[in-house]
């Protein structure tokens, strides 16, 4: 089982002094390893698209040159999941529903916590 997690970052003086790319990887990774995900792969975000360019650099001159987004990463996560759909957590003794991360009885039917239906 797999999900895909955008870290978007800030640019501009904003970014230059508070964002940090290593400190929102760390955290988005962290946030995920709690709730059972281990990171399978990191890939730049590259937009190449001349309006996105310019929106950006319009977004800058606007904010007096404090924020403007930027490329981010995208974080490719995976767990192994279970034959009834649910999903052990390294770890973890019970098995947890495959969207919310929230504990489940193997013979549950849909999640509690978010109404996911299990196998």
């Amino acid at each position: 089982m797999n999900k895909v997690v955008v870290v978007t970052l800030s640019g501009g003086l904003i970014g230059i002094l508070i964002d940090s790319p290593a400190r929102a990887l760390r955290r988005t990774i962290a946030e995920h390893n709690a709730a059972g995900w281990k990171v399978a792969q990191v890939i730049p975000s590259e937009t190449g698209n001349v309006l996105m360019f310019i929106g950006r650099l319009l977004l800058l001159v606007c904010t007096l040159f404090l924020f403007t987004s930027t490329n981010g990463y995208y974080i490719i996560f995976e767990r192994i999941g279970t034959a009834t759909g649910a999903d052990i957590v390294p770890g973890a003794a019970t098995p947890h529903c495959s969207r919310c991360g929230g504990v489940v009885e193997a013979v549950d039917a849909f999640c509690e916590h978010c109404g996911n239906k299990l196998g």
